[in-house]
């Protein structure tokens, strides 16, 4: 199982995976612009996508998304009880519900691999080499992916324990954003090459995990032997904690190690004390396990706080909460905790504030241009139309026959929230849209298409993104329909409507 991990997770896979990852934090930032009050679900919701993408080929692009919303129902459940000293009767264990779940997305990279549509997973990677990698059963191949997936929990962990951070150390992040101003500036989001040149985010990072490590113990180990350390027996099978946060604060190697300061890491490589005689088995990222345990994630961890804190510190600035009655900032905690394995801040709410209008367009425009290669990649439908292939729309007509559909109107919107919608940003009245002359529809090609009986005349300023998530109901029997479509490829319309 660990071989297979180290396959799936190494250097060169992380490689292919960063244009993914960079348009899945791009949409983080986009979910937090539109929703400040649902921070850490947009949070877990990124991290359940992204690794639902990396592992399975099929992504989550909202909250409500039915493998998003199933994970994140049961995945606290499952990380509360295996919290140490918690014992839980056995007939309340989610444990079910997850294998259920991880069954029935293996199924799905089954069938597409059965069907030659595979589209790059990494467990279609794990079942073509299953032999090879001593993935015997497909009870393996289940395992594997959700030792991986429920793996996101500490990440979102940590991206939660860094906002918190940012909130409660008001300098520290105003020398994030003008670092984040010198060497991104305002009109573009960070990019993976800025990395290397931010070496305050590095430190804050390194000292996020230093102060308060999401994994303070580490994972349990047992010894496979007797083995005698500095006089002490371990016997075999004893189990075995790291005390992570123990090390961390060791006032031996750390100077004030109660108080957050990530100038250490620039200073010495691993936050040290100057003149100390450290243990030549230190080494950063220590969080994440040492020796041939070391976590097999720790590429794909790195690079998710990296991009993730980043685009944070670049886009937004937040504040803490203001006492209706002191006036004074109310504060989240660092010592308090969600129940579960994973060091978890609790959650609490922090003011979200876009750093400009000029951030929160850029934004947008990175959202929107990266909304096709989101959809293309793993077989998800886009939340908004691209707002910006909106804005230079030229319409055209054609004909199109459409022959044999069953009986019922034209086209109708199946949802009646979507087409109050629609009614308010193409500026039509209801009696218009009601009529047999005039509909809209939502295509699942990521098009809107105006079907109408005449050509039309509207400007494109009156055009605004509208959300993908209904699909066309077929005319009531054989014609040829006038369509005016946005600006796009037509050919894919006309096979979804002839099928």
């Amino acid at each position: 199982m660990r071989r297979a991990s180290g396959q799936l997770l190494n250097n060169d896979s992380m490689q292919c995976l960063s244009e993914y990852q960079r348009a899945e934090a791009t949409q983080l930032m986009w979910d937090i612009c539109q929703d400040r009050s649902n921070l850490f679900e947009h949070i877990r919701r990124y991290m359940t996508s992204f690794m639902l993408g990396v592992l399975y080929g099929s992504r989550g692009p909202s909250l409500s998304s039915p493998d998003v919303a199933d994970f994140m129902d049961v995945h606290p459940k499952f990380m509360a009880i295996l919290e140490i000293d918690t014992a839980p009767p056995v007939d309340i264990f989610p444990v079910l519900k997850l294998e259920q779940l991880f069954d029935r997305l293996l199924s799905k990279v089954e069938n597409r691999l059965e069907s030659g549509q595979q589209n790059g997973a990494l467990l279609e990677e794990a079942i073509l080499h299953e032999r090879e990698w001593g993935l015997i059963s497909r009870d393996h191949l289940l395992h594997l992916g959700g030792t991986l997936l429920e793996g996101s929990d500490t990440c979102s962990a940590a991206l939660q324990n860094a906002v918190y951070t940012l909130t409660i150390f008001p300098e520290i992040q105003r020398k994030l954003h003008a670092e984040l101003n010198d060497v991104v500036g305002r009109d573009r989001v960070p990019e993976w090459d800025n990395l290397l040149n931010l070496p305050y985010l590095k430190a804050f990072i390194e000292e996020c995990n230093r102060y308060r490590p999401v994994g303070p113990l580490g994972l349990p180990h047992a010894m496979s032997k007797d083995e005698v350390i500095d006089s002490y027996l371990y016997p075999k099978d004893a189990v075995i904690f790291t005390n992570i946060y123990g090390m961390f604060h060791d006032e031996r190697y750390f100077d004030h190690p109660e108080e957050f300061i990530p100038e250490r890491f620039l200073e010495r490589p691993f936050g040290i004390k100057k003149g100390v005689d450290d243990d030549p088995a230190r080494r950063l990222n220590m969080l994440f396990g040492a020796g041939r345990r070391v976590c097999p994630g720790i590429v794909l961890a790195k690079a998710t706080l990296e991009i993730n804190i980043a685009n944070f510190a670049w886009g937004f600035e937040f504040l803490p909460l203001v006492d209706a009655i002191s006036g004074k900032g109310v504060y989240p905690s660092l010592d308090t905790y969600a129940p579960g394995i994973t060091a978890t801040p609790q959650a609490f709410p922090v003011r979200i504030i876009p750093r400009s209008e000029e951030h929160i367009r850029t934004i947008q425009a990175q959202f929107e241009s990266l909304q096709i290669a989101l959809s293309r990649m793993y077989n998800s439908q886009p939340n908004l139309l691209d707002h910006q292939q909106l804005r230079n729309v030229q319409f055209t007509t054609t004909n199109i026959l459409i022959e044999a559909f069953a009986a019922g109107n034209l086209f109708t919107l199946n949802d009646e929230t979507l087409q109050r919608r629609a009614e308010n940003h193409l500026g039509w009245v209801s009696n218009s849209l009601d009529s047999a002359q005039a509909r809209v529809v939502i295509a699942q090609t990521r098009c809107l298409v105006l079907v109408t009986s005449c050509p039309l005349s509207l400007a494109a300023a009156d055009i605004h993104p509208l959300p993908v998530k209904t699909h066309i109901d077929k005319a009531a029997a054989s014609t040829t329909i006038r369509f005016a479509v946005l600006g796009v490829a037509l050919e894919p319309i006309r096979q979804y409507l002839q099928t």
